[in-house]
């Protein structure tokens, strides 16, 4: 009996994914000029609030995924959410945003979140502790090499930048740090800090 209610929850989930989860992909001149809200042009505008209301439905059920981790097994759980979702539909459209927008790294704290790495790795002890050692999970990877990518284009925006603005990409950069100790990449905690000399 438990069994088919365990095979009837990853089913209902991966109905989800397969006919709820959907975001257009848009050049990202069209979400620049959607999200400023100077476009002239309502068709813009109306795109780039679908494409944002997508995004966050797919985040909401990224969420929605991980808080079965106490009762879902561990694989369940990672291939729904993140081959899934993450990697599938998330970090996609991430790559076509404004990189150095006030919100990105924001929507990069609430999307760490709603992964219960300390959970999964309590839980998992003797399988995962011992592989991972300072690293996150394999899967996790692409997320941090975006998050890599976002500390990079701060890094280069903080040269020409007002001073305000200065003080801006250096605290994004600290928050990709809290990121990275959060899904329990300390390597490239560590590498952040060193690179750019974070205190």
């Amino acid at each position: 009996m438990l069994q088919i209610l365990l095979k009837a929850i990853v089913d209902r989930l991966q109905r989800s994914l397969d006919d709820d989860i959907y975001i257009p992909l848009y050049p990202k001149e069209i979400i620049a000029i959607g999200s400023s809200r100077i476009s002239s042009n309502n068709s813009t505008v109306i795109a780039t609030e679908f494409f944002f209301r997508q995004y966050w439905t797919c985040v909401k059920l990224l969420s929605n995924i991980t808080s079965w981790s106490q009762i879902l097994s561990l694989k369940t759980i990672l291939d729904l959410s993140i081959d899934g979702l993450l990697n599938r539909y998330i970090l996609i459209a991430l790559k076509n945003m404004d990189l150095t927008s006030n919100e990105m790294i924001t929507r990069c704290l609430l999307l760490a979140k709603c992964f219960p790495i300390k959970q999964w790795l309590d839980n998992n002890n003797t399988i995962l502790n011992d592989q991972l050692k300072d690293a996150t999970l394999p899967a996790l990877e692409n997320f941090c090499l975006f998050l890599k990518q976002l500390a990079q284009e701060y890094s280069t925006q903080f040269f020409s930048a007002n001073e305000k603005d200065k003080k801006m990409y250096k605290e994004n950069i600290r928050q990709i740090r809290t990121i990275f100790v959060h899904l329990h990449a300390l390597d490239h905690a560590l590498e952040l800090t060193n690179e750019y000399e974070i205190k």
